[in-house]
């Protein structure tokens, strides 16, 4: 596998893996009662991440910006680790 195409398919990957680890895993552990928004204010950090809008049911998801750090977050972890391999493959051969 060619170095550019490794990189490629790392940055992809740790997007995706970075999307759904927000999304499924972290999300669960900051909001592990969505209903308790309901009639509680959020902070303006909570506001800059999580929206609650009314056809949600007033129950918190994420905003653009949200997904949008978790992509390019993912993508720079993919992106470190395709440079490791990539050095360490370069090594070897």
């Amino acid at each position: 596998m060619t170095n550019k195409l490794r990189t490629i398919i790392l940055v992809i990957a740790g997007a995706i893996v970075a999307f759904f680890f927000n999304v499924y895993i972290l999300e669960n552990i900051l909001i592990p009662d969505p209903c308790y928004y309901h009639v509680r204010t959020t902070s303006l950090l909570f506001d800059v991440f999580y929206s609650t809008p009314t056809y949600n049911g007033g129950h918190p998801m994420p905003t653009s910006l949200n997904i949008v750090l978790s992509l390019i977050i993912g993508g720079i972890l993919g992106l470190v680790i395709a440079n490791y391999l990539n050095k360490r493959y370069a090594r070897v051969s």
